[in-house]
């Protein structure tokens, strides 16, 4: 699994995620896991997707930087940002 971080204003939100949900059904690409953070007045999301393919395009897309793999046994780990 790969893990893609996005940081973007707190105040987009919801546009932001109306995007990524249009972006990611159109693509027919489906995540494994979503978790939002603040940082400040930003917010990081964080998206894991099983395929790399689906990360590498997710990134491209919509500005992310594309983390390291992560293994089964190491679902949970989230790197810093």
């Amino acid at each position: 699994m790969r893990i893609v971080k996005v940081r973007f204003p707190a105040a987009d939100l919801s546009r932001e995620m109306a995007a990524m949900r249009e972006w990611l059904d159109s693509s027919r690409y489906e995540p494994a896991k979503f978790d939002c953070d603040h940082d400040g007045v930003d917010v990081v999301l964080s998206v894991e997707f099983m395929l790399d393919e689906a990360a590498k395009a997710f990134a491209k897309r919509f500005g992310g930087k594309d983390g390291p793999r992560s293994s089964v046994e190491d679902s949970s780990l989230r790197f810093a940002t």
